[in-house]
């Protein structure tokens, strides 16, 4: 049974150099975070960012 997947689902995806662009920092900064637990998703050699999530990490990170 094949499942279709709305396109939606994906429209709040940004690529890496989106997230560093949006937030004033480097692709290998962004990299660096992805290493301490940055959320993303990965497809295949693909990897994008849910904006919401990323805040959220962030936020959980600077309040500990």
């Amino acid at each position: 049974m094949t499942q279709i997947v709305s396109p939606m689902l994906f429209e709040n995806f940004i690529t890496k150099d989106e997230l560093a662009n949006r937030l004033g920092v480097s692709v290998s900064f962004v990299s660096k975070l992805m290493n301490e637990g940055l959320p993303c998703l990965k497809i295949g050699r693909s990897v994008r960012y849910r904006l919401s999530d990323v805040v959220s990490w962030l936020y959980r990170r600077s309040h500990r």
